[in-house]
């Protein structure tokens, strides 16, 4: 199994206009790699590790217009892709989700329409790894696998190398929840920067602070605690090289 790259690079000024650089729809989706096996044929996975396997979670089965093998998926074999699983009509991850899961998943998919896969990198090609080779040589490497493969819920990610912040501004009007930044020199997941009109993060609660009964507020005011017992705030934390560390504190929760 293949864990996908996360975009962790900060990003800086200069990514909007510098050369080298293009921008990738972001999709609010379900992260998916597809793996085109010898003797299973197309397999996906998705980024999140199951509770009891220890595995990454597997939707290969409510995904069958994807891993059909009279789709030509006999002239894959060793090539693995990543990208980004949506709805027909747009892209909701919650959406996505309920038609991936339970025994609902294909009668979903039959009446609202089959999920479709965007792709936006190609990691291995007929058994070459080719992850360390810059991403603009990896994009023709995709373009020639959905050549080959030939499905038609199968489609490459929308990118633009020019106007950079107009086509995020563009996009973020319409609803679209951001853009990521790829240095097209850069190995798969190296030189990734996510830009968000608003940020989320997976974090671990690792504890609590409690509420102090009177403190100070951002114009310089005290504010007196009305409720005992409360929580003042979340310590959080996130996985860094499989170590989980403090990374700040949130807002409490009663």
């Amino acid at each position: 199994q293949i864990i996908p790259k996360p975009a962790r690079t900060k990003l800086k000024p200069e990514m909007w206009t510098a050369d080298g650089w293009v921008a990738e729809l972001k999709l609010d989706g379900h992260r998916a790699i597809g793996q085109f096996c010898t003797s299973d044929g197309l397999r996906i996975t998705s980024r999140h590790v199951g509770e009891n396997s220890g595995l990454l979670t597997e939707n290969t089965q409510s995904l069958p217009h994807l891993v059909d093998g009279t789709i030509n998926t006999r002239y894959m074999i060793g090539t693995v892709l990543d990208g980004e699983i949506i709805v027909p009509y747009g892209s909701d991850s919650s959406k996505v989700t309920s038609f991936l899961k339970g025994s609902e998943a294909i009668p979903r998919q039959k009446e609202h329409g089959w999920l479709r896969w965007v792709v936006f990198d190609c990691l291995f090609y007929h058994g070459d790894d080719i992850r360390m080779k810059p991403h603009s040589t990896r994009m023709e490497y995709l373009k020639m696998s959905i050549e080959e493969w030939n499905n038609p819920y199968v489609e490459i990610i929308k990118r633009f190398e020019a106007n950079r912040r107009e086509f995020y501004n563009k996009y973020v009007d319409s609803g679209g929840e951001g853009i990521k930044l790829k240095d097209t020199r850069a190995p798969y997941g190296e030189q990734w920067a996510k830009v968000k009109e608003k940020a989320t993060y997976d974090v671990v609660i690792m504890g609590y602070k409690p509420a102090e009964e009177i403190s100070e507020k951002v114009d310089g005011s005290m504010s007196q605690t009305k409720y005992k017992g409360m929580i003042g705030g979340i310590i959080i934390g996130q996985y860094v090289d499989g170590k989980l560390e403090k990374i700040g504190s949130c807002s409490g929760i009663s």
